[in-house]
């Protein structure tokens, strides 16, 4: 069975890319699967295709091309990709829209995480995170990055900053210690 992230790479690669790169050669982007969904995190299998499963990609541009690049999307994907329509419901999207998010890299960071991740965080910035708005960001495979935003923000949301990892660690430590008992 072809995961997920595999399809969505040769989505990518056999359809997505040519459609765009063909509008716009060398438009700087990034491409990959990225967001929510079992297959981000490399777990996708029969049970997680009951549900928001099929050809989804994320491709970054910058923000003047968003529109632009959707439109062209839009209208120039095929109806099917290796036997999977282009477009289908989700429980977000429930007309059945082609399911390539095209955003900023900072407009995605943003819509994921709450707050901009594209620049330096602050140690306010990394206590309203939570795991999962981080993992949509970082988890998933990148197919192309042309101009290494991507890899900026997901290196700089790669490990929490000293200060916090320590907080972390001694309050973990604490609420073990608060629920041990002694005979």
């Amino acid at each position: 069975m072809e995961t997920g992230t595999d399809l969505a790479r040769r989505y990518y690669d056999e359809v997505v890319e040519p459609i765009v790169l063909g509008r716009w050669p060398g438009l700087p982007h990034a491409a990959g699967r990225l967001g929510s969904g079992s297959d981000v995190l490399g777990l996708d299998d029969a049970t997680s295709r009951d549900h928001d499963w099929g050809l989804r990609l994320t491709l970054l541009v910058d923000e003047p091309m968003v529109d632009e690049v959707d439109a062209l999307l839009d209208a120039a994907l095929p109806g099917t990709f290796a036997g999977h329509p282009t477009r289908f419901p989700t429980t977000w999207s429930p007309h059945g829209p082609h399911q390539v998010e095209v955003a900023s890299p900072s407009g995605f960071t943003t819509s994921r995480l709450g707050l901009e991740a594209t620049r330096p965080l602050s140690l306010d910035d990394w206590l309203a995170l939570t795991g999962q708005a981080v993992l949509e960001v970082t988890a998933g495979p990148v197919f192309a990055d042309t101009d290494g935003r991507v890899a900026a923000a997901r290196d700089r949301l790669a490990w929490y900053p000293t200060d916090l990892w320590r907080y972390a660690v001694a309050a973990a430590r604490g609420v073990r210690q608060a629920g041990t008992t002694t005979p």
